[in-house]
């Protein structure tokens, strides 16, 4: 029997990760695409020349890992810059997922996060069994950000430079929304599980 694919998605602070950490408990093989883009920016990573030459070295950190919070502050406030990283970083992430796929034993349901899944394309690279999104509503996604130390402002452009999650919801296979406790997430989830264990496994 060949493995579930399921990719997850979501606006930023939606609780992508938290899900992930919910699944994986769930027995799923789970891979954090964010993770995958830390490794490409730490030190002498794949995409750290690139980034520089294109960037300036004014965006790699002492220890000549990309500065990621510097990179972001230029990117987020120029969409030309941000889809100039975005052609760096796609098809090394692109990359990473088939290796890593390739990697598993079959008949595993297999869950990887995908922030950008439809705006990078990445949902029609890929025979997904089902598509989940994580959404929640734009005060929630703006309180989150502040825990992490983004301003108002700074908060909304990224939310902005993402699709909204009223589309990535309608373009999901399924939703679920993240606005209340984690013990409500965790039901939701395990709806979820129940919902992709049903779904067709191919041999």
């Amino acid at each position: 029997m060949r493995s579930r694919l399921i990719a997850v998605t979501g606006g930023i602070a939606c609780g992508k990760s938290t899900l992930a950490g919910i699944l994986s408990e769930g027995g799923c093989d789970v891979l954090d695409t964010d993770d995958v883009s830390h490794s490409l920016q730490a030190p002498g990573g794949a995409a750290v020349v690139e980034i520089a030459g294109r960037f300036g070295n004014g965006t790699l950190a002492a220890d000549g890992s990309v500065n990621r919070r510097k990179l972001g502050e230029l990117v987020f406030a120029d969409p030309k810059a941000l889809r100039d990283l975005e052609s760096i970083m796609h098809p090394l992430i692109e990359g990473a997922v088939r290796d890593w796929i390739s990697s598993r034993k079959s008949g595993r349901t297999l869950v990887v996060l995908v922030p950008l899944l439809f705006e990078a394309g990445l949902d029609r690279k890929f025979a997904w069994d089902a598509t989940v999104a994580v959404v929640s509503s734009r005060e929630n996604q703006i309180s989150r950000l502040a825990q992490r130390g983004f301003d108002r402002a700074a908060a909304e452009t990224r939310i902005d430079s993402q699709m909204p999650c009223a589309e990535k919801s309608r373009r999901a296979t399924f939703t679920i929304a993240n606005d209340g406790s984690l013990a409500m997430l965790k039901s939701e989830t395990a709806k979820l599980l129940e919902k992709i264990s049903l779904l067709p496994q191919g041999v």
